[in-house]
């Protein structure tokens, strides 16, 4: 097994094994454990393009960790990236963004503030219908709603004309 250095804190050196887990040696009592909270989430869109001015992440992990934290960047580097979410759930719907590309990515942290690796990050875009075919859903709709209540206008005097109500 390669062990590659990840982080330091204060007694503890982190390492990051072939599978992406993180190990941490103590250097006060040389001991070498697993921590499996820390290990890379699946993390998952329900849309690439999404439309509908909204849309869902999803993340698991091999191991249940007491906090998440999901990050968004426009930059597929996540050079500045925003903390959108700190906590216990494993699920996330996204509202109110604008056009454009945005990339999510997320990791476990444990109570000590050891974080897991980066999930793989997701690409989302956000491509809003035009002002002309909402317009064009909302007439279609409107028609559809006269078209119906003229039915049941029409039904409802045809039956008091049959019983002479």
């Amino acid at each position: 097994m390669k062990l590659t250095p990840a982080r330091s804190y204060a007694a503890h050196v982190l390492f990051c094994d072939d599978n992406r887990r993180v190990v941490a040696l103590s250097l006060l009592g040389a001991t070498l454990f697993w921590c499996g909270c820390a290990s890379a989430l699946d993390l998952q869109s329900d849309t690439d393009t999404a439309t509908a001015g909204y849309f869902r992440l999803v993340w698991q992990s091999s191991a249940p960790a007491p906090i998440y934290q999901l990050e968004e960047s426009t930059d597929p580097a996540f050079s500045d990236p925003d903390i959108l979410y700190r906590g216990p759930d494993t699920a996330r719907t996204i509202s109110g963004r604008s056009n454009g590309t945005y990339y999510y990515r997320a990791r476990t942290v444990t109570g000590s503030n050891l974080t897991g690796n980066w999930s793989r990050p997701v690409k989302v875009t956000v491509a809003h219908h035009s002002l002309m075919k909402a317009g064009g859903f909302f007439a279609v709709g409107a028609l559809v709603f006269l078209s119906t209540l003229g039915l049941i206008i029409n039904g409802h005097r045809r039956h008091q004309k049959e019983y002479h109500i």
